[in-house]
């Protein structure tokens, strides 16, 4: 049972939000001086006439220049501090934007001013603080579209999903044509798994904008989400073509082909996507997963191991290996890897495959309880099971083991098994033991059912 089946990377690489809408400040027009006398104050504007000039080149350091000269001789202009705050915002040193930010409020409260120190607390991960500034950009500017934008982002890192839908429609109802504010709000219904508004949301922002590849990207993901894989297949198409360097859309679009069987079109996707990114370590693991169900186990297990290499933490890649290494027949090596992607992360994956490692090892105590602890995740044990085995009777001849009547019937197909006289299944027996704890319960047992499996849960009898 390999992992790729849903394993749609809907948030790797981009945060989500659309890439070009990462908190940017922005400058002020700055006038002159007005009315005062001396050659000095003529020589000031000039300097900012250049600094504005070097901004729109997008000459950060000449303009960083300019703004410093300027500074010097007239020290307590705050537009000049919020300019050259975002010239070093610009250059990546936010450090000494932050500086120039709140110097510029120390000397005059400008929703400019605020809105710029709310992005820079925003990048640095301080949501409260950048809620407060924006807020605050808010109450001198209440038309700022973009603060409410940003400040939405800052509760959906919070997961204060309810707030950040109120400030996007408040984005939309200053500009109905904002479909950037549609594309927010889907964000949001899809990390709530409300996958209709969402797409409803996304659909009113391509009417707005299809030029955005993000967009059709993230409706794929809801689409392959619910299981609609040819819309999904689609709409990572439509996003390639905008954007033919999207290497997340290959990814993506590459999990819907493993899923639909087209084994030689996804590895095609994550050829182009490794092409784009040779560290790109789900890639190696998709293409792993794709390999090994072509039954190309050395191809599999090289890209598995890559992956691994790039990512030691990836619990799918560990799994996905571990499920090569036990079709090459290397038992113990492929147990390893279960072990190591259940200590990472317990997944009906990783549980069924170590259940069924232990029945070929004829320990049937800790096969029943990966078993029942997969079962209980949800897992298809039935198909796990074929993966590895045409039925009952191929193990039995292959391993030359019987296995026990219970594990039989979690991994065939129970109608066309003989009926017993007398008594249950374990899964029924399990089925009737969840009914008589009490709801949250669960949440308090081993779900580690090799590990412990001689607690009641997993068939024995209560010590």
């Amino acid at each position: 049972m390999v992992t790729a089946e849903n394993r749609v990377p809907i948030s790797e690489g981009r945060g989500r939000f659309p890439p070009d809408q990462s908190a940017q400040s922005k400058i002020i027009v700055l006038s002159g001086i007005g009315h005062r006398s001396g050659g000095a104050h003529a020589t000031y504007d000039e300097l900012i006439k250049q600094a504005w000039s070097c901004q729109e080149k997008h000459d950060c350091q000449g303009a960083i220049a300019y703004y410093t000269k300027a500074i010097e001789l007239e020290p307590n202009i705050a537009g000049v501090y919020v300019n050259r705050g975002v010239a070093y915002e610009s250059t990546g040193n936010l450090g000494l934007a932050l500086q120039d930010f709140n110097t510029a409020l120390y000397l005059e409260p400008l929703s400019q001013g605020h809105h710029n120190r709310g992005n820079i607390y925003f990048q640095q991960g301080d949501y409260y603080r950048a809620i407060e500034d924006y807020t605050k950009a808010l109450d001198l500017n209440p038309r700022n579209t973009e603060a409410f934008n940003y400040r939405g982002h800052c509760y959906v890192h919070l997961s204060y999903y309810d707030q950040a839908i109120q400030d996007y429609e408040k984005a939309l109802a200053l500009d109905t044509n904002n479909a950037t504010a549609y594309i927010n709000i889907g964000v949001v219904y899809s990390l709530l798994s409300d996958y209709e508004r969402a797409i409803h949301y996304f659909d009113k922002a391509l009417v707005l904008d299809r030029g955005n590849p993000y967009t059709f990207m993230e409706r794929g993901c809801i689409h392959s989400q619910k299981g609609n894989l040819d819309s999904a297949i689609e709409d990572f198409g439509n996003a390639l073509v905008l954007d033919s360097e999207y290497i997340y859309a290959y990814s993506a679009r590459a999990v819907v082909f493993i899923r639909k069987g087209e084994l030689d079109r996804a590895i095609h996707d994550l050829d182009k996507a490794l092409s784009l990114d040779l560290n790109y370590a789900l890639a190696y693991a998709l293409r792993g997963s794709a390999h090994s169900d072509q039954g190309n186990l050395d191809h599999a297990i090289y890209d598995l191991t890559r992956a691994l290499a790039l990512d030691p933490t990836h619990a799918n890649a560990f799994n996905d290996r571990g499920v090569a290494y036990l079709r090459k027949g290397l038992h113990a090596r492929a147990m390893q890897d279960f072990d190591k992607a259940l200590s990472l992360r317990p997944n009906k994956a990783a549980f069924t495959n170590r259940g069924i490692g232990f029945m070929g090892k004829g320990e049937w105590g800790k096969a029943r309880g990966d078993l029942i602890s997969a079962s209980n995740m949800g897992a298809n044990l039935v198909t796990a099971f074929r993966a590895s085995y045409r039925d009952v009777n191929d193990f039995q001849q292959r391993t030359g083991l019987k296995a026990p009547e219970d594990i039989v019937d979690m991994v065939s197909i129970e109608e066309t098994l003989p009926k017993r006289d007398a008594g249950s299944s374990v899964l029924e027996t399990v089925r009737k033991i969840r009914e008589s704890i009490p709801a949250g319960a669960f949440d308090s047992l081993p779900s580690d059912g090799a590990r412990n499996y001689k607690h009641y849960l997993y068939g024995w009898p209560k010590e």
